[in-house]
């Protein structure tokens, strides 16, 4: 009958949208789900049982002894046997291609991964009996993609030194060749570099965070692919404050 048809229509349509309700319920579930497990992959990282140096006296020296390394559910070795010897003060460039171990030597030498066998070792220290905190004091890294967090230009570049005053944070600015377009800018110092730096060009990122790594100060000093994909004019800009940055550092650069 005409009764039962319209009632089977209705009951239809509210399966029908039951069931798409559950269906993105599903994706939400499953999309949320990875979410968890990067963040969780991120903060079940152990923490080194490693007290904090006095690393004053220590050189900025780095040297690989027979270190092998591959990556956990990798079949191939990404390092094998590899012995090198950075001084201080060198300018090393490690070129390659793609997958051929470059960014592999910068993660281990900054202590992101331990090696299978072999020692990393860090003004003559072995790394693994060094804390994070010590050193992470001893690198600097400018990379190609930059992040500025969502709060002002200066706070963003007190990263590099929390506890800089103001006349600290420009003369890295002016080094880095950004102060002219911040103090431009209609709030100055205090503009809000927007989320994850969106209201700024690359080249202008890049020089911010080069500032940062001015003001940081380190010893050693990595340059992961940092003038990669940027126009002429930006490129000399960048240059300019990379020479500032390496004066006087043990440099990577990774190309």
């Amino acid at each position: 009958t005409v009764t039962r048809f319209i009632l089977a229509l209705i009951l239809s349509g509210l399966f029908s949208s039951s069931f798409a309700k559950l269906a993105t319920f599903q994706h939400f579930r499953i999309v949320y789900g990875q979410s968890l497990a990067r963040v969780r992959s991120i903060t079940e990282v152990p923490v080194k049982d490693t007290a904090d140096r006095d690393t004053d006296a220590m050189q900025s020296d780095v040297s690989f002894e027979h270190v092998t390394f591959a990556y956990p559910n990798k079949k191939d070795r990404a390092l094998s046997d590899v012995s090198l010897q950075f001084p201080k003060g060198s300018h090393t460039a490690i070129v390659g291609e793609s997958g051929s171990g470059k960014s592999t030597l910068a993660s281990l030498m900054m202590g992101f991964w331990q090696p299978q066998s072999g020692t990393v070792r860090l003004g003559g220290e072995n790394l693994a009996e060094l804390s994070e905190r010590n050193i992470a004091d001893f690198f600097s890294i400018v990379q190609q993609e930059v992040f500025l967090f969502n709060t002002s230009i200066r706070d963003n570049i007190r990263i590099g030194k929390p506890s800089a005053t103001q006349r600290e944070v420009e003369t890295a600015a002016r080094k880095a060749r950004i102060h002219d377009f911040i103090v431009g800018l209609p709030s100055g110092y205090d503009t809000s570099a927007g989320e994850v730096g969106v209201k700024f060009s690359g080249g202008e990122k890049q020089r911010i965070s080069i500032a940062r790594m001015l003001l940081k100060d380190s010893p050693i000093v990595i340059l992961d692919e940092a003038t990669a994909a940027l126009d002429g004019e930006n490129e000399k800009l960048i240059q300019e404050a990379l020479d500032e940055l390496q004066r006087n550092k043990t440099v990577f650069t990774i190309a």
